[in-house]
This record gives structure tokens, C-alpha cells and sequence, in this order.
């Protein structure tokens, strides 16, 4: 038999000698690099519009609650009780 002995001695010797081989990394397209690029600048940018929705709907809410502020010099108003209900007679 034409065998290493190291190989029948050690049985991950033959593993660490396959691990020693050079592994050529592959070729991806320019296409596809631009595409990871443009998902990545996505990822980065979506934190940032989240946060601006919510800001907008404070702000929202900020406007238009401020000009019922002046109404109720400061008293919590309970709109639903307030409303008039037309009574049937």
C-alpha cells in the first residue's frame, strides 16, 4: 500500500491537509456589488426615516392640539362629553 502513515496514525491529518490548499475566492459582477452597496445604503438610511415619522406625527399631534391650548386656559376638556347631543323629544 502506497500510503502517508500519518494519515493512518491520525485520521484529521487528511483534513488539515485539505485546509492547507488555497481556496480562490469568487468573482461577483459589478451589478451585483452596486446592488449590495445600494441595500446597504438602505439599511443605513431606514433608522433615520423611521425616526422622521415619528417626529412628524409629534409634531402633528403638536399642531394641532396647540390652538385648543388658548380655548381651555390649560384645563384638560373632555371632547366626547362636551359635544352636544341632540336629544329626541
Amino acid at each position: 500500500m502506497d500510503s502517508d502513515p500519518s494519515l493512518t496514525e491520525n485520521p484529521d491529518a487528511l483534513v488539515l491537509k485539505a485546509l492547507k490548499q488555497r481556496v480562490r475566492q469568487p468573482s461577483v459582477s459589478l451589478l451585483y456589488g452596486a446592488g449590495l452597496g445600494l441595500i446597504t445604503l438602505a439599511m443605513l438610511v431606514l433608522p433615520l426615516v423611521s425616526l422622521a415619522i415619528v417626529g412628524a406625527a409629534g409634531y402633528a399631534l403638536y399642531y394641532h392640539w396647540y390652538p385648543w391650548i388658548p380655548v381651555t386656559q390649560g384645563q384638560r376638556v373632555d371632547l366626547l362629553r362636551s359635544a352636544s347631543v341632540p336629544t329626541a323629544n
